[in-house]
């Protein structure tokens, strides 16, 4: 007869799994970063195969700046939102079916909400800064700009702001519009989560005919 003390199993199986997640999450960086530097490092090279060295370099530093430009605005605007929605949330929570109900998701992100809100907002950063270094004609173009010296006859501007300005202010305008709804969303869930909004539960019950259910959720009996 063997005997196998409790929970040895399951801490050995843990202690193994551990490393695994930072292991995984550092050769998938590995991997991306080999495959950036030998797409960039072969363009290179043909760009000085045909003496367009110099353009391409260009290239790379505009598709540089409005990466992390667009990708840092967007982390923290939406982290400083979700750090001011997280300072703000209620002392007490309310008594209530549903955040009795957010108690075990709260109860599983707070040991380790750092730890998720960083990954969240660097991934946000990237897909941010990916998206609008596409976008490096408009910003090459912009700074390059030269009158053409032919003005509209609707608003009397030269032409060469609808060929050059323009495209960039829309750019600009939609990095904020996307920027500003992100925020907005962010801030909501992490007030909803906390007990910021939602149906919130009271100290005294009000007396209701039988029959009657609560118009704002189902099961909340303290409204």
């Amino acid at each position: 007869m063997t005997f196998r003390t409790p929970g040895f199993g399951r801490q050995l199986g843990t202690g193994r799994t551990r490393p695994l997640l930072p292991a995984l999450v550092a050769l998938a960086a590995l991997l991306m970063a080999f495959l950036v530097f030998t797409a960039v490092y072969t363009d290179l090279l043909w760009y000085r195969s045909i003496g367009f060295s110099s353009v391409y370099t260009t290239q790379l530093r505009a598709k540089a700046v409005l990466f992390f430009g667009a990708g840092l605005l967007m982390a923290l605007v939406v982290g400083a939102n979700v750090v001011v929605a997280y300072r703000l949330r209620p002392a007490y929570r309310p008594l209530s079916v549903e955040q009795q109900g957010l108690e075990r998701y709260r109860a599983v992100i707070d040991p380790r909400r750092r730890l998720i809100a960083w990954g969240l907002l660097g991934v946000l950063g990237m897909l941010t800064g990916s998206s609008v270094a596409g976008q490096w004609p408009v910003w090459l173009a912009f700074l390059n700009r030269t009158p053409f010296g032919v003005k509209d006859p609707q608003f009397h501007k030269d032409v060469s702001f609808y060929v050059f300005t323009y495209p960039f202010l829309r750019l600009v305008i939609g990095v904020v519009f996307a920027t500003v709804i992100l925020s907005i969303l962010a801030a909501v869930m992490v007030h909803y989560l906390y007990g910021g909004c939602g149906c919130r539960g009271r100290a005294t019950r009000r007396a209701r005919p039988r029959g009657r259910t609560c118009r704002c959720c189902s099961g909340c009996s303290s409204c």
